[in-house]
């Protein structure tokens, strides 16, 4: 099925249709108190990280949040990276599929390792989460502040309130700065989100590629992520769940190395989205951005992904339905 020969994505009629949908469900939100706020504790954390337990040398703010990414949501959500420099203390030993072994090659280093003197991924989190616990008490108790940590996945979150009410959440993600097996000029940030297979290893994270990334991208592709973000969220049958941000990200990553967006017509620009992220469905494959090594789509989800491929493709199908879609 030819689909992107087709001119009618660019017709005014469809062009207004997704503007609507955009002005009404997927704008940026005002976010610059939160945004305040956030880096102000953020530094008193940073602070405490490092005076105390030698655990943080920079601050680095990721996410959609700091991308033009994000779409309203009730409560704004900020992923920070506590990167930790100690690269001539450590090394990675062995790395497969995005996630790694650090050795610990100096024991005076207070960092949790096993008999091998390898960084236990899984108890350092455990112990970040601790050590966050207690942060949050001198806040609550000393300054006044209204925050908690929270269960999260395999992530440390706090919580922050003003008055009462649930102001903001925030991923806390420790990450040690460590070079590359591949390369021992290349640094890449290492993190403690592990496989379920094995808890003690450590999954390499490209947030420092990435947040630079999207802030590459035109207005009008931004603008695309956004409308696709909501309209995936908006299925009422959860099947568009499985397909996460991160997912819409890196298609949009992709297109980028050609000629998308179309800088004139968001119903293209929007068109030729779905139309890829259809293909990449269809064939179970979505290459990781920064690491063509990594599938990021999972094989045992294939017959999900197929559901959505062919849902995608009866909008695509006509100007009718395309529009219809936006909708809501």
């Amino acid at each position: 099925m030819a689909l992107n020969n087709l001119e009618w994505c660019r017709e005014k009629t469809v062009c207004n249709a997704i503007e609507r949908f955009h002005r009404s469900k997927a704008t940026v939100p005002d976010i610059n108190r939160p945004k305040e706020d956030l880096k102000e504790i953020m530094n008193l954390l940073g602070d405490f990280l490092k005076e105390n337990y030698n655990l943080c040398d920079k601050i680095c703010y990721a996410g959609s949040a700091f991308e033009s990414l994000n779409i309203a949501e009730e409560v704004p959500e900020f992923d920070v990276m506590l990167v930790i420099k100690k690269k001539q203390y450590l090394e990675i030993i062995n790395e497969s599929n995005g996630f790694c072994t650090i050795k610990c090659t100096n024991k005076m280093v207070c960092y949790p390792v096993d008999k091998n003197g390898n960084l236990v991924a899984n108890r350092f989190r455990h112990d970040f989460k601790g050590i966050v616990q207690k942060w949050v008490n001198i806040m609550t108790k000393e300054m006044k502040k209204e925050i908690c940590v929270v269960e999260h996945g395999v992530a440390t979150q706090i919580d922050v309130s003003r008055n009462g009410n649930l102001w903001y959440h925030v991923d806390l993600v420790p990450c040690f700065e460590v070079n590359s097996l591949g390369n021992r000029d290349k640094i890449v940030w290492c993190v403690p989100k592990p496989i379920d297979e094995n808890k003690d290893q450590w999954r390499i994270s490209y947030s420092q590629n990435e947040t630079p990334e999207a802030n590459k991208l035109h207005a009008n592709a931004k603008m695309c992520i956004r409308i696709v973000k909501t309209l995936f969220k908006l299925e009422t049958n959860g099947l568009f769940k499985q397909f996460t941000s991160y997912h819409i990200k890196t298609v949009a990553f992709h297109l980028n190395k050609g000629s998308w967006p179309d800088e004139r017509s968001i119903g293209k620009t929007v068109y030729d989205f779905l139309s890829k992220t259809m293909n990449f469905l269809w064939q179970c494959n979505l290459k990781h951005f920064f690491n063509p090594n990594i599938n990021i789509l999972d094989s045992n989800k294939k017959n999900n992904y197929t559901q959505m491929a062919n849902t995608i493709q009866g909008w695509l199908r006509s100007e009718q339905s395309f529009i219809k879609v936006f909708a809501f």
